[in-house]
């Protein structure tokens, strides 16, 4: 090849749409909502406490 030779851009997506994902669901907005209301003290929950719990929600739901 020579010096000056261009390399072959990648084929992507030229002017199409980008694909959306489905949102994924999460009730840690109203978890949070629902512990600062039911304790009088400011109680705080660590994230890896809010996955669990929102885990459990989808899937108490999910059985319904």
């Amino acid at each position: 090849m020579a010096k000056g030779a261009k390399r072959a851009s990648k084929g992507g997506n030229k002017g199409g749409k980008r694909g959306h994902r489905k949102p994924k669901r999460s009730f840690k907005t109203y978890i949070g909502r629902v512990l600062r209301a039911s304790a009088k003290t400011k109680l705080t929950l660590s994230g890896r406490a809010a996955a669990i719990l929102n885990s459990f929600v989808c899937d108490q739901l999910d059985r319904i």
